[in-house]
């Protein structure tokens, strides 16, 4: 994974992403957020939104941009949390 510093979005927090070409990404908010932006090329996606203080996935999310600009709400949290976003997509 690289340091992926485009196409992320989130209000009232800080992103800090690593990306792994477009089938996956680790996203660590620092601070309060409700929604998270992710500019994703079309396909099938999971989102797993992560408890950072007690490593438990707090909220999951299945879906298929057309591409662009995708809107995720976060779950609700006190300070911060992590985003896994994975390609669903079966490998030719």
């Amino acid at each position: 994974m690289r340091p992926a510093r485009e196409g992320i979005k989130a209000e009232g927090a800080v992103a800090y992403a690593l990306a792994l070409s477009v089938k996956s990404y680790a996203i660590y908010f620092h601070g309060k957020t409700q929604n998270a932006s992710l500019d994703l090329p079309p396909g099938s996606y999971r989102a797993n939104w992560v408890n950072v203080l007690q490593g438990n996935i707090e909220k999951t999310e299945d879906f298929t941009p057309a591409g662009g600009d995708k809107s995720l709400a976060a779950t609700d949290f006190r300070e911060d949390i992590a985003l896994k976003v994975e390609s669903t997509a079966v490998p030719r």
